[in-house]
């Protein structure tokens, strides 16, 4: 019990001191007057004639009457991974029989594949949308719309996919602003 007591009496004068140094008043330093300053002794330099400012006219040449304006270019689509083609047309097939679990299944081994590719997330869009799960087919759009960079007819393709999402899950203004993105790209 004493040998607590000491310590906690040691720790107290610990902060008390140390709280103590913290507090201390700032010390003032005298400031230098520099009103009474002695002249100084340079001159200012004198300006040069060189120095001055010329007023000349200056000799502004025309552009040419007929100028060429390059056209941007959209950047061209990669080519596709030849197992992502394969992939996409087996999906296909898959979905032709009535096999949308497969097709979905081909179709998200397509997307490991080549996740920057809008033709896949689009075709996967469309197998969640046959399974009536609108959820999934929206964000798998809204992917494929972020992929598909100055693509305008992938951008196009994915926008009116979006739009009849929207209407099958009944949301009719969404579809009506998904409908405008889309001809935004006609």
């Amino acid at each position: 019990m004493r040998q607590s007591h000491v310590r906690f009496l040691g720790f107290s004068a610990f902060l008390l001191l140390g709280l103590n140094a913290c507090s201390t008043a700032p010390s003032h330093a005298p400031i230098d007057d520099r009103t009474s300053r002695p002249p100084s002794t340079e001159s200012a330099p004198e300006p040069r004639a060189d120095n001055r400012i010329k007023n000349e006219p200056v000799i502004v040449e025309s552009l040419p009457e007929q100028a060429t304006i390059e056209a941007i270019t959209p950047p061209t689509p990669k080519k596709q991974n030849p197992a992502v083609i394969a992939l996409l047309a087996s999906a296909q097939q898959s979905t032709d029989n009535g096999n949308l679990p497969a097709a979905q299944n081909q179709l998200q081994r397509a997307q490991r594949i080549a996740p920057s590719d809008p033709e896949v997330y689009y075709s996967l869009a469309q197998t969640h949308l046959a399974l009536d799960n609108y959820g999934l087919a929206e964000q798998v759009t809204l992917k494929g719309i972020s992929v598909a960079n100055g693509q305008t007819d992938k951008l196009k393709k994915l926008w009116f996919l979006m739009a009849k999402i929207k209407l099958r899950a009944g949301d009719a203004n969404g579809a009506e602003e998904a409908q405008r993105k889309a001809q935004s790209y006609l």
